[in-house]
């Protein structure tokens, strides 16, 4: 085997083995990567998903949940993840059946599931019955890194603020409720009340004139019976005796005195619920972190009406305090207390393996080799016209 030959060989070794190293180990850092994810369940609230879908995805949001928290690599990435944009973090909201499955549910499974999907976060938390929450759906998140476990901390920390933002939003919807909406209801209620107490003084009137006229009969001369072959049509209660007038309008007026208590009972729950409720606002704003000051309203509340006061209190106080005590419960078991699915999150290898790496780069050396061999076998061939050109010419002038 000539030296040529050897050399050749031995650099076409060469450069397939640095080749493989370099794509098994050189590219790997810079070709794959490990994608980490976990998710919080979510009992298929899609309208709460959708009025945060966008805060998610906020900077500012994130600043405000990291203040005052040890700040790490994970919370930096993640900061510079939202503000670059793309798809290093992402959260999105799944159900845990499809279309197609819920095509094929039967009529009456069907009908039943659609009010609990429409059902809004606050309205599920405080009227609607335990049956009516179990919609199975996941928020899902995702974190991408070329280190595994930076990505799985980025996804425990993108989680943390979901929980975060999400329990802000059903706080703010909470306090709209209770101020707003309740303020609104309690001018309603007022109305009501007075229409109710008009009523209820009409009937009085009437049920009193209706007395005197039969005292006034009573005391007048005797009326002659009826005839009992004669037959009347009653078609009015103004046709009917005295008495039994009588006996209809107390009935009507109390069923309007009842009307009238119920909304008086109305009247104080919304009154109870807009003053406590009314002092939550500044809670939420000072305090950066959600999960502290849905704390502070649940004491709160516990320090107004405790175990006595509330037993003392009267029904429609407890009844308010019992409605918003119960929205702030159901806030805390959905996103303070609800364990992650998995409870750390799960990084998985995307991106081509370490032998297709290593392949790749040895074909690559393998390309470099041949154009190199190419390039010295070339090099004579095109030297030679040149030297057979000069031949001729000396040839020429010889015979000339």
């Amino acid at each position: 085997m000539s030296k040529n030959l050897r050399l050749a060989i031995g650099g076409l070794m060469l450069l397939v083995v640095i080749g493989a190293l370099i794509g098994g180990l050189g590219l790997e850092r810079f070709v794959v990567h490990y994608r980490a994810t976990t998710s919080l369940p979510f009992q298929g609230n899609v309208q709460l998903y959708r009025r945060g879908e966008e805060i998610l995805k906020s900077v500012d949001w994130f600043q405000r949940f990291a203040r005052n928290r040890q700040i790490t690599d994970a919370y930096r990435r993640v900061e510079n993840a939202l503000r670059a944009g793309g798809n290093t973090i992402a959260i999105g909201h799944s159900f845990r059946f499809l279309r197609s499955d819920f095509r094929e549910l039967p009529d009456i499974v069907a009908n039943r599931l659609l009010p609990r999907i429409a059902l809004s976060n606050i309205e599920q938390m405080a009227h609607a019955k335990p049956d009516d929450m179990n919609v199975s759906s996941d928020l899902v998140v995702y974190a991408t890194d070329r280190d595994a476990k930076l990505a799985a901390e980025m996804a425990d920390v993108a989680l943390q603020f979901a929980r975060d933002a999400l329990l802000r939003i059903s706080l703010m919807d909470a306090l709209r409720v209770w101020n707003v909406e309740a303020a609104a209801e309690l001018a309603a209620a007022r109305s009501t009340i007075i229409a109710h107490r008009g009523t209820v003084e009409s009937l009085s009137r009437r049920i009193a004139e209706m007395q005197r006229i039969r005292d006034s009969y009573r005391d007048g001369a005797p009326v002659a019976a009826p005839d009992a072959a004669v037959q009347v049509q009653v078609t009015g209660p103004r046709y009917l005796s005295l008495s039994q007038q009588i006996v209809g309008l107390e009935a009507e007026r109390i069923d309007e005195t009842e009307q009238l208590k119920l909304a008086e009972q109305s009247k104080q729950r919304l009154e109870v619920i807009g003053r406590i409720g009314g002092g939550f606002d500044k809670l939420l704003d000072g305090v950066s972190d959600a999960s502290k000051a849905l704390q502070l309203m649940a004491d709160e509340l516990s320090r107004q009406f405790g175990g006595s006061e509330r037993s003392a209190a009267p029904l429609p106080v407890a009844a308010g305090v019992s409605e918003m005590e119960r929205v702030l419960v159901g806030l805390r078991a959905r996103f303070v207390d609800a364990a992650a699915i998995p409870r750390r999150p799960v990084a998985r290898r995307e991106g081509p393996g370490r032998l297709l790496l290593a392949a790749g780069g040895a074909l690559a050396g393998f390309a470099i080799w041949l154009a190199f061999m190419q390039l010295i076998i070339r090099r004579p061939t095109l030297a030679a016209p040149a030297s057979h050109d000069g031949v001729k010419r000396a040839v020429a002038r010889a015979v000339g």
